[in-house]
This record gives C-alpha cells, structure tokens and sequence, in this order.
C-alpha cells in the first residue's frame, strides 16, 4: 500500500521519472537498432538500470508518506540531473539535441522549492551542461559548430536564470495566496462558530430573564413570610448575582446595537477593579501586584472588564484548587503596548489545551473554555493579543491592548 497519491508533488515526479526512463530506454533501442546511431549504448544502459534501480527505492522509502520534505525533493531532482547528465555524456554530450531537458528538473525545483533550493539545482544543471560541452571533443574543419554549441550554453544558462527568478517568484505569489485564502477560510469558520454561539447565549438569557424574576418574586414572598430563614438568606446572594449577570448582558447588548466608540481608562483603575472583583468572589485569595507605575491609558467597552475578570476568576480557581491562595497580577507597558499577565499556582493547562484556548470553546473542570474564547475575541476587537502558557509555578495568561495615544 503506497500511502501518497499520484496528485502529490512526489507522486508526479515519481510518474514522470518513470515515463523519463520508458521514454529513455526506448529512444536508446530506435537509435541503435533502427537509426544506427553510434553511442555507447551499453553505458547508457546501465545509466538507465540505475536510474530505475533508484526509482524504485524512491518509491519504497515514500511508500508510507504522503509528500516529500523540501531536502527529499532536493535530493529527488538532484538526482535526475546527475542520472540525466551521465545519459547525456555518453549519448553525444552537449550535441545531443534532448540536452535542453536539463532544464526540466529547474523549472521543478523552480515551483516546488524555496528560491535558494531552486538556485542550487539550476547550478548544478549548468555545471552538467559546462561539464558536457567541455568534454565535446574538437569539431576541427566544423568550428561554426562548435560556437553553436558555445551559443546553446549560453542560451541554456539564461533560460536557467530567467526560470529560477520568475517562476520561484510567481510560485511564492501563488502559495501566499493559497495562505491567505485557508486563513480566510479559517476566519469565516471562526466567525461563523462565534455568531453561533452568541445567538445560544442569547437565547438562554432569554429564557432564563423569566424565571430569576418569578424566583425573585417568591424569594421576597418566603422571606416575608419566613424573616429569620438560613436558607432563604442564603439564596439572596445568588439570585441578586444572576439578576446582575442578566443586567450586564442587556447592558453589552445595547451597547453593541449603538456602535458606540471605546472609551479610554486608565489601566491602574481597570486593575483595581478587577482586585476589587476577586476580593468579592474570592475574599481568601490574595493579590500579588507588580506595576511599573507608568500611567497608561487603554481602549474600554462593557465586555473588557468583563472578559479580564474571567482571567482573574480562573487564575484564582486554579490556586485554590491546588491549595495556594495567590494569584499575580503583573502590569506593564512599552511604548505602544500595555501588557496585563495573570499568573496562578495550579497545576497549569494541559498540552491539549494550550492550542486550542482561544480559538474554540473548551470542557474542563477548571473553567477553561468558553469564557477564555469571549476573551480572546473582547481583546482581538479591542487591537489586542490573547497568550495563554505554562512557567514554573502554574499557568499564566497576557493580555495586550494597545496605548492610547494622547
């Protein structure tokens, strides 16, 4: 079973060897048996043995791939111009009239290698052709022909140049749009799953907006009725939490409909709510703060607070749960960028997820998942960058928005 497909760039040059030593071996035969050419033809014939010898340990050692490294496709067309100069050299050298197709392995390497590869292969093409006419032996009495051959080298050698900077050229083009065009691709499929998931959220907002307000209804019920209740004190906590999660998602919402412009805030005052935030969810966690004290300003929206409190939330989490109450919050800036990192003590992500955080929603008891997506795309609407990694102590995630330039 041969793993790579006759479309790959390896299976056409391994077709197209093939049909090269078809095509070589029966051209040796016409012009001996029937042209009565004189050439050497046994050489030639072992030349063509080994040539389909190396054809075939190509096609076992690719056997369990499905395209070629850049070094083995090198190696490939550096074989065919090798195999194809000694075919040349002993079947008339530089006056055979098939020397031209020295110029097959550059226009390949041309399209499928970096421009440096491509470069190495027309030299070594050139050298063969060099190496050919000089071993032509004297034409004596026929000295035009012999700057006809002179004429053709040159010819071949400007062909070479011309091959390897225009098509190398209009192959990177070709691959760069190739790039942009999976990249798109990728794009639209991203946006595609975030409109799907912001049309559920709101969905269940919907839904959910009519029963916290019936329980909030029977929670001041009971709690007329039953004033010195544990239990019923306890759930106020929570429901007035999600009637303000509610209120914050009508609030996004409105706020998105109005296009409004971002504001600006000082980052010292967004890091000192988000403190304040932790310290309501977590009040046994402390804070570990590293500033450079340089005031900064960056872009603002309802979602920013929002998204780096998840951050927070998690890092905190994850802390906890290995049981280390700190977190550390480290801000500083450059000239053009503002660099928020959130550092925890836990047991840090796991291999599969430092991938994918950001890019799609995620399961995970630790509370990696969706709410790090809504971040990544907060802070990628904002001109910022989202990195999620692992050092000694933990995980560590750094968010980066852009200074406001006064």
């Amino acid at each position: 079973m041969i793993a790579f497909s006759p479309n790959s760039t390896i299976g056409k040059l391994l077709l197209l060897r093939t049909l090269a030593i078809v095509a070589q071996l029966i051209a040796l035969l016409v012009s001996v048996f029937w042209l009565k050419a004189e050439i050497s033809l046994l050489p030639a014939l072992v030349v063509v043995a080994i040539a389909s010898l190396f054809q075939l340990a190509s096609v076992y050692a690719y056997r369990n791939h499905t395209e070629a490294n850049p070094p083995g496709m090198w190696m490939q067309l550096a074989a065919d111009v090798v195999f194809l100069t000694l075919l040349l050299a002993f079947t008339g050298g530089a006056t055979n009239a098939f020397v031209s197709l020295l110029l097959l392995p550059i226009v390949i390497a041309a399209i499928t290698l970096n421009f440096k590869s491509a470069c190495l292969i027309a030299l070594s093409a050139m050298a063969s052709y060099s190496w050919l006419l000089w071993k032509m032996p004297a034409q004596g009495h026929h000295h035009d022909m012999t700057t006809h051959f002179q004429a053709m080298w040159i010819n071949f050698v400007f062909s070479a140049i011309v091959i390897v900077w225009v098509v190398s050229s209009m192959a990177d083009k070709i691959k760069e749009k190739e790039r942009r065009l999976a990249q798109s691709r990728e794009q639209q499929l991203y946006q595609e799953q975030l409109v799907a998931l912001g049309a559920s959220a709101a969905q269940v907002a919907h839904q959910l907006a009519s029963p916290v307000a019936n329980l909030h209804l029977l929670h001041e019920e009971l709690m007329e009725d039953y004033p010195d209740d544990v239990v019923l004190k306890e759930m106020e906590k929570p429901l007035e939490q999600c009637r303000q999660l509610l209120n914050d998602f009508r609030t996004q919402s409105q706020y998105l409909q109005k296009h409004d412009k971002a504001t600006p805030i000082y980052t010292h005052q967004l890091v000192q709510q988000l403190k304040e935030l932790l310290q309501l969810e977590y009040p046994s966690v402390q804070i570990e703060q590293k500033d450079d004290g340089m005031l900064t300003e960056v872009l603002n929206d309802p979602m920013l607070l929002p998204a780096l409190q998840n951050i927070v939330n998690n890092a905190a989490r994850a802390s906890t749960l290995n049981h280390i109450d700190k977190i550390t919050l480290c801000s500083s800036r450059d000239e053009q960028h503002w660099h928020l990192s959130i550092a925890d003590f836990g047991i840090g992500f796991k291999p599969e997820q430092l991938s994918q955080i950001g890019l799609k929603p995620q399961t995970s008891e630790e509370g990696f998942g969706v709410g790090l997506l809504l971040t990544q795309i907060t802070v990628n609407r904002l001109g910022g960058r989202f990195l999620a990694e692992n050092y000694e102590h933990g995980a560590k995630v750094t968010v980066t928005l852009p200074v406001r330039q006064v």
